[in-house]
């Protein structure tokens, strides 16, 4: 299920706190929840809902969590950080966290109708009957549990120099053993959303059975010229190198790496691996 720790992972502590701020002075209205599947039968929650903002302004947000793998699928905000920052912005952690103590009510809400259930009240005294307790609980009478404590064996530790060394030549020799799972079957896609001001929105989504949203499209472009692994979820983890994706991607792939690269989205620093100065997730060209 999701929890605190699941949003903070998609966000940074300012925009966390700001949401829990928004959240605890009851800035969160229209609040609905939705079970829908996706294009792959997966089951999510839709969870939409209104927030307050500075002044007079109100956002609509829209939240897809999955409850049985623990992610958040996809998030939308109307307000100008959400297009302009990765991760979560604050609204969103607002709705969230309204989203965990709705989901708190209505589990007690079941277990209220099922105490007040006939059939599960007899089950309940058949159940003390034979001295099984309420909760799984130990059969009635008393039994001692003994545990053994095994002391953890220390690690031994690895020069931060020697492991540099070594993560480059493992990170070379990955490419030549690359999962058969992963080895040419991810897929990259584009989706375009035309704008009122005559331009088109980018957004990207990657991923094998399952797509992701593309929260950093910098970040992912670094990633395959540093030929790092990333993970984007439960069920989508990878070497990012041209091999790892499916061959009608690779083009899309190599562009994004050079448009990156030309606009300044990714910089060499002196170890002579790339990184990304910002974190893009739409981009931006006109008609």
């Amino acid at each position: 299920m999701i929890t605190k720790a699941d949003i903070k992972q998609e966000t940074n502590s300012v925009s966390y706190n700001r949401g829990k701020k928004i959240y605890e002075e009851q800035k969160v209205h229209a609040f609905q929840v939705q079970e829908m599947k996706d294009i792959f039968g997966y089951q999510l929650h839709k969870i939409t809902a209104v927030v307050d903002g500075s002044g007079k302004n109100m956002y609509c947000v829209s939240v897809s969590v999955d409850e049985e793998m623990s992610e958040i699928m996809e998030d939308d905000c109307d307000c100008p950080a959400h297009e302009q920052y990765w991760g979560l912005c604050k609204h969103c952690v607002a709705v969230l966290l309204y989203y965990l103590e709705w989901r708190k009510k209505e589990r007690k809400k079941l277990e209220e109708k099922v105490r007040n259930d006939e059939e599960h009240q007899e089950l309940e005294q058949l159940l003390r009957a034979v001295g099984v307790k309420k909760g799984m609980e130990e059969f009635q009478g008393e039994h001692k549990i003994v545990r053994k404590v095994v002391k953890p064996i220390p690690k031994a530790e690895t020069s931060p120099g020697f492991s540099e060394l070594l993560s480059h030549y493992v990170m070379r020799d990955q490419v030549a053993f690359l999962p058969k799972a992963k080895a040419g079957q991810v897929k990259l896609e584009i989706h375009l959303e035309s704008q009122f001001d005559d331009s088109f929105r980018a957004e990207f989504k990657i991923g094998s059975k399952r797509m992701y949203v593309l929260k950093s499209v910098s970040k992912m472009t670094a990633a395959v010229k540093n030929m790092e692994t990333v993970s984007y979820g439960a069920q989508l983890s990878f070497l990012h190198c041209m091999d790892a994706f499916e061959e009608e991607s690779r083009p899309m792939v190599e562009f994004l790496s050079a448009y990156t690269m030309e606009c300044g989205s990714c910089y060499q620093i002196g170890t002579g691996s790339y990184a990304s100065c910002f974190d893009d997730r739409y981009r931006l060209s006109l008609i």
